[in-house]
């Protein structure tokens, strides 16, 4: 698999066209440079607008940009598509309505569930304040309640609200589409697609084996293997292969998960190189 000559890929970055991530693209870019990464896929959540931008900085820096969209199901299953027909018309609205949800339906829903459920004061306005976001993910919503003293840290906050067995319900609502769904919509415009840190799967929503096969009868090309964050273990990275190994997909990818706040480093820590990733992906040039 590559070349004989390891470079450094990242393929799971975030930028500020997205709500969850926050720094511009120049920046991520000349970040990238400065770690010697020489492919780069950027997926934003929903999002294609800032591949436009990435394109000409990719010329720029000498850096081969991979075009990348992240999405989130029903499930907190997350999708990964990479190479796919930016001009294809439902994929493209199938993100812009996911997008539409998770920005507005979504976030209002779940700041009624904790004022109704828990009689928390709590608004929608103060969560973006506090997270400088317009769009808060799950985990922001966590920190919000952390500042409010009611958990010790985002995860204890989202035991406590955002869980099946949260002791006055869960809180969370999903996004607009199931994962096998999503996962076919991708493969219509072309995409190769994989399922992104199966590590964060909420096992006690999904159960991973059900899950699996209705993936791949939709066209699951791969999984995300290498996913670096301060939780990422070796244990972690065998069940992911094992998940890979015990379902017949062939297609490695690895990526930080990079968004600008510091909990990922951009090309992972230890680096991502392309000897470990499948280079359908990247294309190998």
């Amino acid at each position: 698999m590559g070349f004989w000559i390891k470079m450094n890929i990242d393929l799971h970055v975030h930028s500020e066209y997205a709500p969850n991530g926050k720094w511009p693209l120049r920046n991520i870019f000349e970040l990238a440079k400065a770690r010697d990464i020489s492919y780069l896929a950027i997926t934003d959540s929903y999002c294609v607008e800032g591949l436009k931008e990435a394109s000409k900085l990719s010329d720029e820096f000498g850096i081969k940009l991979i075009k990348g969209v992240e999405m989130q199901s029903n499930s907190r299953v997350h999708i990964l598509a990479y190479n796919f027909d930016e001009n294809n018309e439902g994929f493209l609205r199938t993100l812009k309505e996911s997008r539409e949800w998770a920005d507005s339906g979504k976030i209002k829903g779940m700041v009624k569930k904790l004022q109704d459920n828990y009689s928390i004061d709590i608004t929608l306005e103060e969560i973006c304040k506090s997270q400088n976001t317009i769009s808060p993910s799950t985990k922001q919503f966590c920190q919000a309640l952390v500042l409010k003293g009611l958990a010790q840290d985002w995860r204890e906050a989202k035991e406590l609200f955002f869980l099946p067995n949260s002791k006055n319900g869960n809180c969370y609502i999903g996004v607009k589409y199931d994962p096998e769904y999503l996962v076919k919509k991708a493969k219509q415009a072309g995409a190769i697609v994989i399922l992104a840190h199966p590590q964060q799967i909420e096992t006690k929503e999904v159960n991973i084996d059900e899950l699996m096969p209705k993936l791949i009868d939709s066209g699951l090309d791969g999984i995300e293997v290498y996913y670096h964050n301060p939780s990422f273990d070796e244990n972690k990275k065998h069940k992911a292969f094992k998940l890979l190994h015990d379902f017949g997909l062939k297609i490695i990818s690895g990526g930080s998960d990079f968004n600008g706040n510091n909990i990922t480093c951009l090309g992972g820590d230890p680096k991502i190189t392309t000897d470990l990733i499948s280079e359908e992906l990247y294309g190998g040039k």
